[in-house]
């Protein structure tokens, strides 16, 4: 699997570099710093001026870095001797919940709660290939109710690329730390046929490549300056249990939802609720501008699942 950019990221050494990335490649595995023996989670390499580099997790925050393969010692495995070796961290956690979702065929779709949730929930907001006009209100409404209000944004590359003033203004949001957003994989298409079931339709349709609509919108994200996104949703929540086994294997951690506001479903602590902010989607942004406005702040997932960890 072989793609080709022009971006600036920034390294885990905080330099900054400009590259020609190739040769994009799923490949995981534990990595450690040589100078500091810190464990990271390897999820793909690629080459950046002829250079080796890895998109990693750091397996107790969830935080995301670009390591070059210089500064550590990488260890090839698959995703489940990755939880075997590191199972109390958060990362592992997660996933191994999530494998027993699937072992058991309770849910495909991904975590609908985070626990502990210490008195919080987590709003989540996806942002679909749309013509519509974003839901600009309602980033106004959280970003007058508290600096660095917390959201996980699941965006399509689509919307990305359609929607490229839109996407500017909530970028310039997060890096001014306005709004703290956590930019999660929504898949690069979001294929949605009209004509189609619902539950074949989305990434179970068979002229799109599941992985490829994955790893494709990774490499935009890193294009766009937004990270590796360790967090994913899937495409209306539609999954079986060989599309869920292909996420987890690709070490990526699917959150669904308890709370669909637009549905009229409530919520509790550690719910992930769901809103689209897409402009296709108005009943959710109303509920969620109210309960903005009656006071309500979501909590951090990052800072929670941080707490866990400790």
């Amino acid at each position: 699997m072989k793609k080709t950019l022009f971006l600036i990221f920034l390294a885990l050494t905080l330099q900054i570099y400009p590259g020609n990335i190739t040769d994009y490649t799923i490949n995981t595995g534990l990595l450690k710093l040589k100078e500091h023996n810190t464990t990271y989670v390897g999820l793909r390499s690629m080459f950046i001026e002829g250079v080796l580099y890895r998109a990693s997790v750091d397996p107790s925050s969830l935080r995301t870095f670009i390591i070059s393969d210089a500064d550590s010692q990488f260890m090839p495995m698959g995703i489940d001797n990755i939880c075997r070796e590191i199972p109390h961290t958060s990362y592992a956690k997660l996933l191994i919940l999530y494998k027993s979702l699937i072992d058991n065929n309770t849910n495909f779709s991904g975590l609908t709660r985070i626990a502990p949730s210490f008195g919080k929930s987590f709003l989540s907001a996806d942002m679909c290939p749309s013509k519509s006009e974003f839901d600009l209100d309602f980033f106004k409404v959280a970003a007058g109710a508290e600096h660095g209000f917390p959201i996980i944004l699941f965006v399509s590359g689509e919307w990305i690329n359609f929607h490229k003033e839109s996407f500017d203004y909530l970028k310039e949001l997060g890096d001014d730390g306005i709004i703290n957003i956590l930019w999660g994989n929504h898949t690069y298409k979001h294929l949605y046929k009209k004509d189609v079931p619902v539950n074949a339709n989305f990434l179970k349709l068979p002229d799109i490549d599941p992985i490829s609509d994955i790893t494709d919108n990774e490499i935009l994200f890193l294009y766009k300056g937004l990270g590796f996104p360790v967090f994913f949703r899937f495409p209306g929540l539609i999954a079986d249990k060989k599309l869920a086994t292909a996420v987890y294997e690709l070490g990526l951690i699917p959150l669904a939802s308890d709370s669909w506001l637009a549905k009229g479903e409530g919520y509790r602590d550690g719910s992930i609720l769901l809103i689209h902010a897409n402009g296709n989607e108005k009943a959710g942004i109303k509920k969620a501008i109210e309960l903005i406005k009656s006071g309500y702040i979501p909590g951090n997932i990052l800072k929670e699942i941080g707490k866990s960890s400790k």
